[in-house]
C-alpha cells in the first residue's frame, strides 16, 4: 500500500491528531486479556511522521492487552489510506467502524477466521453533501442505532449501523458561533463521548486550521438518546476544551487542551479553563472556574481521570523546547515533548498541584477510557521519530502499559 504524503503544514496542522478521542467501557476492572474469539481484543491507531517530515501514515494495530507485556500482531496491521480517518467502537462484539475521512462514509469491519479485520458495510453521508469527515463526532448506542455529527457542515445524523442506512438528518448549524473577524473555524472536539444518564455528553472547540490562533470560546455537546436531538452549551470566555471527566458530584469537568496552553505560551491565546458544568440545569456552574495555570504554576492544560476526586494535568516547561523549535509557533511549541503532568487530588475543590515523576510528553492527550480503566498516551520523540506509552491513569503514578512506534491516538474494544 502507498503512504499518504502531507507537507509540514499538516503534520503541525494534523486533522487526525486534533480529533481522536475515544473508548468505551469494558466489563473488567483489571483483566486485560482478550476472553472473546474470532479476533482480538483492542485495536488501537497511531501515526507515524517521517524523519524528514514529509510524509505522515496513520495505522490501525491490533493487540489483546493493553498491558506492558501486550504483543502487537503486525499481520493483521490495516494501513489507512485517508489521513484524519478515524476508528470507533461497535456495540456489538467482533466489530468496529471507521470514519473515512476521503469519502465522507463511515465503514463497517468484522473479523474473518483468520482473524483479520474485513470490510463488511459501508454509509454514505453524500446526499447530503458530506463528502469528508474530518470535524466529526460519532457514537454507537445499540445495533441499531448510532450517532454522526459532521463539524464542517454541521448536521447530526441518526443512522442504523445493522442495515447501515441513515435513519434522520438535522442542520444544527444555527447552535455554533464558529466566525470570528470574519473568519470561519472548524469544529474540533473530544471523541470520547460520556454517559451522564440518558445523553451523551462531549466538549468541543473552535480550531483554525493553520493552528496559528484560538477562539475564546468553546462549549459542551449534548445529545439526548431518547429525542435523537442534538444541543450545545457554550462557554463564551473559555476556549480550547478538549478533555473531560465525571466527577464523583456528577458534574463534568472540563479542562482546555494543552494546546491552549501552547496558544497561551506564544500570545496568541487566553489561559485555560478549567470549569465544570451541571447535566441536569444544563449549565455550566459560573461559581467554579479555576485558573489551571495558576495552579500549577505554569501554562497548563488537559485534565485526566485518575481513582476518586483525583485526576492528572499538564504544564508546559518552557526550559524542556528544543533549540531547534520556534517559541512563537504553536504548532511548534505543542509538538515539543515538554509538557509534564502534575497530579490534583481534588477536581471538586483543587488547591495544590503536584508534579508527576513521568517523561515528558508532546501533542494533545489522548484519552481513552475501557474496562473500567482511564488510558492515556505519553508521547516522546525517539530517535529521529516518536515512541508511544499507553499508561494507565487509574494509579498514582501512572502505570506503563503498551509501547508502539508513532503517536497513539485512539484505543476501542473490537471483543
Amino acid at each position: 500500500m502507498g503512504k499518504i504524503t502531507r507537507p509540514l503544514r499538516l503534520i503541525y496542522g494534523m486533522p487526525a491528531i486534533l480529533l481522536m478521542l475515544g473508548g468505551c467501557t469494558g466489563e473488567s476492572a483489571g483483566d486485560t486479556s482478550n476472553t472473546g474469539s474470532g479476533g482480538p481484543a483492542y485495536a488501537f491507531q497511531t501515526r507515524v511522521i517521517s524523519p524528514d517530515l514529509s510524509m505522515i501514515t496513520d495505522y490501525i494495530k491490533f493487540t489483546d492487552s493493553l498491558g506492558s507485556e501486550a504483543k502487537i500482531d503486525e499481520s493483521k496491521t490495516i494501513e489507512v489510506m485517508s489521513t484524519g480517518s478515524i476508528a470507533y467502537d461497535s456495540s456489538a462484539p467482533g466489530e468496529f467502524f471507521l470514519e473515512e475521512n476521503g469519502s465522507g462514509q463511515v465503514v463497517k469491519y468484522t473479523f474473518g477466521p483468520d482473524g483479520r479485520a474485513v470490510e463488511a458495510g459501508r454509509i454514505s453521508f453524500a446526499g447530503y453533501g458530506v463528502t469528508t469527515l474530518e470535524s466529526s463526532a460519532f457514537f454507537a448506542v445499540s445495533s441499531t442505532k448510532a450517532y454522526l455529527f459532521d463539524g464542517t457542515t454541521f448536521q447530526f445524523f441518526a443512522w442504523d449501523p445493522s442495515t447501515m442506512t441513515i435513519l434522520s438528518n438535522a442542520d444544527v448549524s444555527k447552535l455554533f458561533n464558529n466566525m470570528e473577524n470574519g473568519k470561519s473555524y472548524f469544529i474540533n472536539r473530544e471523541r470520547h463521548l460520556k454517559w451522564m444518564g440518558k445523553k451523551l455528553v462531549s466538549t468541543y472547540w473552535y480550531r483554525d486550521p493553520s493552528l496559528a490562533t484560538s477562539v475564546s470560546r468553546s462549549g459542551v455537546l449534548v445529545i439526548d438518546t431518547e429525542t435523537d436531538t442534538l444541543t450545545v452549551v457554550e462557554h463564551p470566555t473559555c476556549g480550547g476544551f478538549w478533555n473531560s471527566m465525571i466527577g464523583p458530584d456528577g458534574y463534568l469537568y472540563v479542562a482546555s487542551s494543552n494546546l491552549q496552553a501552547a496558544f497561551y505560551f506564544t500570545g496568541v491565546g487566553t489561559a485555560s479553563c478549567f470549569v465544570r458544568f451541571d447535566p441536569v440545569m444544563g449549565a455550566f456552574d459560573t461559581t467554579y472556574n479555576v485558573d489551571i495555570s495558576t495552579l500549577v504554576g505554569k501554562p497548563a492544560g488537559a485534565i485526566v481521570a485518575s481513582t476518586g476526586k483525583s485526576a492528572y494535568v499538564w504544564g508546559l516547561n518552557e526550559a524542556l523546547i528544543p533549540d531547534g523549535a520556534s517559541k512563537d509557533v504553536p504548532a511548534q511549541v505543542i509538538a515539543s515533548q515538554a509538557f509534564e503532568a502534575y497530579r490534583i487530588d481534588d477536581v471538586t475543590n483543587p488547591t495544590t498541584a503536584t508534579l508527576v515523576d513521568m517523561l515528558p510528553t508532546s501533542y494533545p492527550i489522548f484519552v481513552s477510557s475501557l474496562d473500567e480503566r482511564v488510558y492515556f498516551s505519553n508521547a516522546e520523540v525517539k530517535g529521529s521519530g516518536h515512541q508511544t506509552t499507553l499508561m494507565d491513569a487509574t494509579t498514582d503514578p501512572p502505570t506503563a502499559g503498551l509501547v508502539t512506534e508513532g503517536i497513539i491516538f485512539a484505543v476501542i474494544h473490537v471483543q
